[in-house]
C-alpha cells in the first residue's frame, strides 16, 4: 500500500553540545493520505548524536520511536 506525505514538519526538544559531541532531541511528525484516501498522522520522538570533523557536524547515529497516541 502506497501513500502521500501531504505534510512533514520538526518541532526541536533540546540540544546538548560537549566538546565535538551533540545529542539532539525532536519530535518529528508526518501527514499522509493513503491510496482509499483515509489521512493519518504520525509522530515519533528522535534522539541524534552528530560529532564535529573539519568543521562539520556528522551523524554518528539516531532512534526514533512512535509516540503512543493520546488514550493508549
Amino acid at each position: 500500500e502506497s501513500s502521500t506525505a501531504l505534510m512533514h514538519s520538526l518541532a526541536p526538544v533540546g540540544i546538548a553540545i560537549r566538546g565535538e559531541t551533540a545529542v539532539v532531541h525532536y519530535y518529528s511528525s508526518v501527514s499522509a493520505e493513503d491510496s482509499d484516501g483515509k489521512r493519518e498522522t504520525t509522530t515519533t520522538r528522535c534522539t541524534d548524536t552528530l560529532t564535529r570533523e573539519g568543521g562539520a557536524w556528522r551523524y554518528l547515529g539516531w532512534f526514533c520511536f512512535e509516540e503512543p497516541s493520546e488514550g493508549n
